[in-house]
């Protein structure tokens, strides 16, 4: 989503643009409390949040704007039930 902040294309997207700070905002909060957490948990060890990388990228070069914000925010949605399930499991 910080590519996706400095897009040009948010220049004509004020809601959007908005959406986006905010949406990066939240995460640098969410980073901030989840890196001791997940190390603890040893959920940094699972090697599917390399290929969740990979694909945004992918998307977000791939795609309209509106669908790589989309989509973006669809894999956070995934990954955390993902993730949450392994909490309650453990």
């Amino acid at each position: 989503m910080r590519e996706v902040r400095d897009d040009p294309r948010l220049e004509n997207e004020p809601r959007l643009r908005e959406l986006v700070d905010v949406f990066v905002r939240q995460e640098i909060e969410h980073t901030k409390m989840h890196v001791p957490v997940n190390k603890h948990l040893e959920l940094d060890q699972f090697p599917i949040s390399k290929r969740t990388e990979k694909m945004t990228r992918f998307i977000q070069r791939k795609t309209p704007l509106h669908m790589s914000v989309a989509s973006s925010a669809f894999i956070e949605f995934v990954g955390f039930g993902f993730f949450d399930s392994h909490i309650k499991i453990r």
